[in-house]
C-alpha cells in the first residue's frame, strides 16, 4: 500500500474521556500503551474509512463524504480516534490496494480524489490531464479540512 498515507486523528469527547491536552507517550512502564500527561494509560479504539480525509469519485464527479455522520458513529460505539486516509495520486485504480471494488456491478476502477496537499497551478498537465502540482504552493483548503473535522462534543482548540 505504498500510494497511501495517513493521519491519527484523536477524538476527546467530555461525555467518555477525559480531555487530551498534550501528546500522547509511550507508557514508560509497558511501550505498547499510550499515556496522558500524568502517566495514566490512555485505551485507543476507533474506526475508519479509506476516503474520511479527501473525497473520491469516477468520472470526475467526486463524492463528498458524510464526516459529521461519520464522526456520530465514531461518538455512539464510544471510540477515541480514527485514521484520517489520503492517497498520494490523484487518479488510481482502487482494486490495486482494496478487493472490495470487485462486484457484480464491475463499477469503474479508475478513481479520482481531492484535495491534495499542493495547488495544480501547472505549468503544463500531469498524466492525468489536469495541471501539475506546484510543489512549492500549499493548496490551503486541504489544511482547512485537515483541521475541520470536529464534532461539537469535541473542545475547541
Amino acid at each position: 500500500m505504498k500510494n497511501i498515507l495517513w493521519v491519527l486523528l484523536f477524538f476527546s469527547f467530555h461525555s467518555y474521556a477525559q480531555t487530551i491536552t498534550t501528546p500522547l507517550m509511550a507508557s514508560l512502564k509497558n511501550p505498547n500503551y499510550f499515556t496522558n500527561e500524568t502517566g495514566r494509560a490512555i485505551y485507543l479504539t476507533g474506526s475508519h474509512s479509506w476516503n474520511t480525509l479527501q473525497d473520491w469519485g469516477s468520472d470526475d464527479s467526486i463524492q463528498p463524504i458524510d464526516f459529521t455522520g461519520f464522526v456520530d458513529m465514531l461518538v455512539s460505539h464510544h471510540h477515541n480516534c480514527t485514521l484520517l486516509w489520503t492517497t498520494e495520486l490523484p487518479t488510481f485504480r482502487f482494486h490495486n490496494f482494496h478487493e472490495l471494488s470487485k462486484t457484480l456491478e464491475a463499477p469503474p476502477d479508475l478513481f479520482n480524489a481531492t484535495p491534495f496537499p499542493w495547488e495544480r497551478t501547472g505549468p503544463g498537465n500531469a498524466s492525468d490531464g489536469k495541471p501539475k502540482f506546484d510543489l512549492t504552493r500549499f493548496n490551503q483548503a486541504y489544511f482547512d479540512r485537515l483541521r475541520a473535522p470536529k464534532h461539537p462534543s469535541t473542545p475547541s482548540t
